[in-house]
């Protein structure tokens, strides 16, 4: 693997960010350290909870709603989050007219970041298991993708957890494809030949079939891959906002 390196990994910079966990053992520890830099730059958190949990730690709070991966409580939050999109999307909608642009360009969702960051507060939603959630929302598969595609003009982010072997589950789900269009996925702990997340992945990190430690991780950004390590724990430090920086 490559030798160790800094990196920043802003939330705002991507809409749906994939995380695998090779490591069972670091998901609650990975997802908090996720949690608590949304909190610090007061996103409103969802956290979608596994069929098994392992977030049992994390309390509900003023920023930190908590779903359980019941059938009848995704249905009515995926609702709720759908008039919420509504709303901001009309907001955008309203921008890209007063300035010209055309929605459904690249451009104007980059043009209209800093109007949306004014007008509403983001969300971060945490899906814990990315596949109990598609099985419980297979019928709603289109409406799900369709909010994956707004998202990030909308304010609005999204992390999906995997597990070994999720993602052959997922094959040919159209949410699933979406989800992974941002070319950015995080892979922890080793076991990488099982993730199934990052096509063509170079021999250097597919050979990694054994568990790692769980702060480990590989970064595949934009086609390329780096070796990462996570700290865990509580930072001594002041957070510094990243998002502002490049991410590698």
């Amino acid at each position: 693997m490559q030798s160790m390196k800094s990196v920043a990994l802003p939330l705002r910079q991507f809409s749906t960010l994939p995380v695998y966990f090779g490591n069972a053992l670091g998901v609650e520890e990975i997802l908090s350290n996720f949690l608590d830099a949304a909190s610090v730059q007061g996103m409103t958190i969802h956290l979608l909870e596994a069929k098994t949990s392992r977030m049992k730690g994390i309390e509900k709070g003023e920023s930190i709603r908590k779903i359980a991966c019941k059938e009848e409580e995704l249905i009515t939050y995926l609702s709720e989050l759908t008039n919420e999109m509504q709303e901001r999307r009309a907001i955008y909608l309203e921008f890209c007219v007063q300035n010209n642009l055309v929605p459904g360009l690249i451009r104007s969702g980059l043009a209209a970041h800093s109007y949306m960051e004014e007008q509403t507060r983001p969300i971060l939603i945490v899906i814990e298991r990315f596949a109990d959630f598609m099985s419980l929302m297979e019928s709603q598969t289109s409406s799900v993708t369709q909010i994956f595609q707004i998202a990030k003009r909308c304010n609005v982010y999204f992390i999906g957890g995997f597990y070994p072997r999720d993602a052959e589950k997922l094959w040919g789900n159209i949410a699933y494809k979406r989800f992974l269009q941002d070319e950015m996925t995080l892979l922890f702990g080793g076991c990488f030949d099982q993730a199934g997340l990052v096509q063509g992945m170079s021999p250097e990190f597919l050979n990694i079939k054994k568990e790692l430690l769980y702060n480990r991780f590989a970064f595949q950004y934009r086609g390329n891959m780096y070796s990462m390590q996570m700290p865990c724990g509580t930072l001594q430090s002041a957070y510094l906002h990243e998002d502002d920086k490049p991410v590698v």
